[in-house]
Parts: structure tokens; sequence; C-alpha cells
């Protein structure tokens, strides 16, 4: 888990911005583009369930595809009360069609290009590329953050399997 002063892209540091969203916080409400024109609001979406909702520079980077991938493959086996989703400021055309083409059918897929509310409401905008940092965090019933994880090398991929445990400890309490 990384401080979000010390972050690096391929060894290079980057700035994010953005609210410190920490274990115990709530998340502010935030928009995200699920497909034109459709955009949903995560004050409407909540409602008790567990969500596992992961970022990324863009899907067409093989690590960041690989974890849209990766993050699907876990999502068939957690049941109906843990909502997997995954941000990226990608376009939601780039996202629809990364996610035909490769069966991604088990969990959301939104874009932040539009309000950028999500990358600062979580404290991973990247200033330097205004993209999303990679991140991983887990919101319980009650709206509050009991995981979170922002990698400190970009490059690096999320750790599955906390975020899950996390996840699932938590729809089971």
């Amino acid at each position: 888990m990384a401080n979000r002063d010390n972050v690096t892209f391929d060894g290079n540091p980057v700035q994010l911005s953005g609210r410190d969203l920490d274990p115990g916080d709530r998340p502010d409400d935030f928009r995200l583009v699920r497909d034109l024109p459709e955009v949903i609001n995560w004050g409407n979406q909540q409602q008790g369930q567990v969500h596992i909702i992961t970022s990324a520079l863009s899907v067409d980077t093989p690590v960041c595809a690989h974890q849209f991938e990766a993050f699907n493959e876990r999502a068939s086996d957690l049941g109906d009360d843990i909502e997997v989703w995954y941000v990226s400021r990608d376009l939601p055309f780039a996202l629809q069609r990364y996610a035909e083409e490769h069966d991604i059918d088990d969990i959301e897929f939104f874009s932040d290009y539009r309000f950028g509310e999500f990358g600062e409401n979580f404290g991973v905008h990247v200033d330097d590329f205004n993209l999303l940092a990679r991140s991983t965090f887990v919101i319980d019933g009650n709206g509050e953050v009991i995981y979170q994880e922002i990698l400190s090398e970009i490059a690096d991929e999320p750790d599955y399997d906390a975020a899950i445990e996390a996840a699932r400890d938590a729809a089971s309490s």
C-alpha cells in the first residue's frame, strides 16, 4: 500500500491529487459514465451492497488489461452481495470494446473521463497524465471504506486476493 506522496510510474515520481480517503471514511458522491449517455451516481448505487472498486490508467495497457480480466475472473465466484467495478479514464467506447472482445461480463466498468469525480474523491487522480492511479478500494454495505490499496508503482498489479478477502468478510458480517 502506497503513501499517495510516494507513487511512481516506471520508477518516476508522479503527483496524485484529491481527497485522502482512508479506511473508515465514506466516499463523497461521484458520477461515472457507463455508456453514452448513461451516467451513474454513487449515491444511488450503494443499497447495502459491498463494492470492490478498482482503478487503472487505461485498458489499452497490458497490466491494466490484465487487472480488468483478473477481477472479472474472480467476480464470478463472489455472489450477488459483492459487486466489482473497474474504473479508468478511458472513453466508454474503449471499455465496451475491450469487454466485448475479452468476454468481460462479471464486473461493471465505468469511465471517469467526463467528470473526474472518482479520481478526485478517492485521491487517485494522476496530475501528470490526467489519468487514474492503480488502486483498489472495498466499500462495505454501510458505505465505508474497509480496504484501500494505492499501488506505490503504477505499473504493478493490485493484491486481488486481499481485496476479495476484505469484500467477503464485509459481506458475511
